[in-house]
């Protein structure tokens, strides 16, 4: 089947600032996006038995499906899932757009069967500094709290690890961006993506970017501060403020995937040196009624598994 456009597939970690990244883009005419689709996830992820439950009986259903694909081919249903996809995406693609452009950030989990299911497909992976995701994951999925905290162990070990993996058997077929380099030199790093992408570059779509709106499932925090991206990069240091925080950032450095870190050209020690370096106050109330509370929790969670 033929297409008037292609995919572009916004791989990273969440909180890593996609959501800037996929605004700047939008403000091109010639790039479509929605918020976040998601939907790929769960077509693309039909093949893995995991600890995922449903009313319906999940791992049943895996096996199901496995059956059919037998019956099938891979890839007939690959074929399926692209038509599906591309039907999807041309809801919101306009005649003079070449591309849409999906920004799902824990695609991460299935970034290697997007690239077997739309070999036709751009790649673009964005990657930012653990400690400053580490922050705003707390900021944002935890209402600026540890509280279950261990819900997103995937994002900090598994999520990293698959990216590396992706960047290093593609052969070079993607774009790699930093945040860092996003927000420090937006107008260098938006121009080397829309050469990637074919695609000219004015310098007016940065500030263009601040009025696109997003609607639907989404970062919609991320998206009201998009105008204080100058402070992004120190933000952290706000937000790891006790030493129980400290602590706990500490310990997901170092389980930190240093595969990562080298896309970026990152060193685990000297980020490490950073945060034991990082002054915090005194232990106290903050840090007792986030303990208390974390300790509560994993009771919980070890009484009633």
């Amino acid at each position: 089947m033929n297409h008037s456009f292609k995919p572009i597939f916004l791989i990273s970690l969440p909180r890593s600032g996609s959501t800037l990244l996929q605004k700047i883009m939008m403000a091109h005419d010639c790039i479509a996006s929605t918020a976040e689709p998601w939907f790929l996830l769960p077509l693309s992820y039909m093949r893995h038995k995991s600890s995922g439950k449903a009313e319906y009986g999940f791992n049943q259903a895996i096996n199901a499906f496995m059956r059919i694909e037998a019956d099938c081919g891979q890839d007939h249903i690959d074929r399926l899932v692209s038509n599906f996809a591309y039907d999807i995406y041309g809801k919101y693609v306009l005649s003079n757009e070449d591309y849409f452009l999906d920004k799902t950030p824990r695609y991460y989990l299935c970034v290697q069967e997007l690239r077997r299911i739309f070999p036709e497909a751009k790649f673009i992976v964005l990657t930012r500094n653990p400690i400053s995701i580490f922050a705003s994951s707390v900021e944002a999925f935890r209402n600026n709290t540890l509280y279950r905290l261990d819900h997103l162990d995937n994002d900090f070990t598994l999520g990293p690890k698959l990216i590396a993996e992706f960047c290093k058997y593609s052969s070079g077929n993607y774009f790699l961006l930093s945040y860092d380099n996003l927000v420090t030199n937006p107008s260098d790093s938006i121009s080397k993506l829309f050469s990637y992408l074919n695609l000219d570059f004015s310098e007016s779509l940065i500030e263009k970017s601040f009025k696109v709106k997003l609607e639907g499932h989404g970062d919609h925090l991320g998206a009201k501060k998009l105008d204080h991206i100058d402070q992004s990069l120190v933000r952290w240091k706000n937000v790891i403020n006790s030493k129980s925080r400290k602590k706990r950032a500490i310990q997901m450095l170092n389980n930190f995937p240093d595969e990562y870190l080298s896309l970026q050209d990152l060193n685990k020690e000297e980020l490490l040196s950073q945060l034991e370096k990082h002054e915090v106050s005194k232990f106290g109330v903050n840090d007792f009624f986030e303990l208390w509370r974390e300790n509560i929790y994993r009771l919980g969670k070890k009484i009633f598994s």
